[in-house]
């Protein structure tokens, strides 16, 4: 459970490095994308896609990018783990499900 809340954090810190560099480049997000707090993979898409004035923006945008992805694919694995803990130990079960 700690390591999860750590890559939730660590989510949460590389979602606002993104908006802080669009924020700089003077990119707003399309409203589209701000009506669900969840980024989808659409969004993603799009961030993919943008093209900023420097390739070194461009380069870092594209970095941020894989490190969010990076940190969404391993909160996935720990959850299924997490999930497989819970059916499996049925002494854990109830603390688990108090916690989520």
């Amino acid at each position: 459970m700690r390591l999860r809340f750590r890559l939730v954090q660590n989510q949460t810190r590389a979602k606002n490095r993104i908006k802080g560099l669009l924020y700089n480049y003077g990119i707003s997000i399309p409203k589209e994308f701000t009506s669900n707090s969840r980024w989808s993979g659409y969004f993603i898409n799009w961030l993919n896609s943008i093209e900023l004035d420097s390739s070194a923006g461009t380069y870092t945008l594209r970095n941020l990018v894989l490190q969010l992805q990076q940190i969404r694919d391993h909160h996935k694995t720990v959850l299924r783990q997490l999930r497989q803990e819970v059916k499996n130990n049925n002494v854990i079960t109830p603390i688990i499900n108090s916690l989520t």
